[in-house]
């Protein structure tokens, strides 16, 4: 119906049993030094309209960090993109979603292709995408 979504999210462990975590509970501490999650995509026509992003504040354990989705439309060739943290970056809350996609624009079916999705350091050249 227009809709698809997926989103990474650090789960709850029960003697030995993963259950979702939709903010129930803390999420993980990620290690420090990340200022921007980046990742790989492509559409497979070009045109494929998509958003990314990282974490949320609709949980009752709120995440440390909340980047807003940035809406890319994709071409076919593998482009490298990146959504940056709001500064400071604090990580005591823990990090529940680590990252989301969705396709909420759409009105037609859409396949995309996404890899190397990493929490890192930004470097000058990072502008958005390269």
């Amino acid at each position: 119906m227009g809709f698809a979504a997926v989103e990474w999210q650090s789960n709850l462990v029960n003697m030995g049993t993963y259950s979702n975590n939709f903010g129930i509970a803390a999420g993980k501490i990620p290690p420090a030094g990340a200022t921007e999650a980046s990742f790989w995509a492509k559409g497979e026509l070009g045109g494929e309209v998509v958003a990314f992003s990282v974490g949320t504040p609709n949980l009752l354990c709120a995440d440390s960090v909340i980047a807003s989705g940035v809406q890319i439309t994709l071409t076919t060739t593998w482009t490298r993109y990146s959504i940056p943290f709001p500064t400071p970056v604090s990580y005591t809350a823990g990090q529940v979603d680590a990252f989301t996609w969705d396709t909420a624009a759409a009105t037609t079916p859409t396949t995309f292709y996404f890899d190397n999705v990493e929490w890192d350091a930004n470097s000058p050249a990072d502008a958005g995408s390269e």
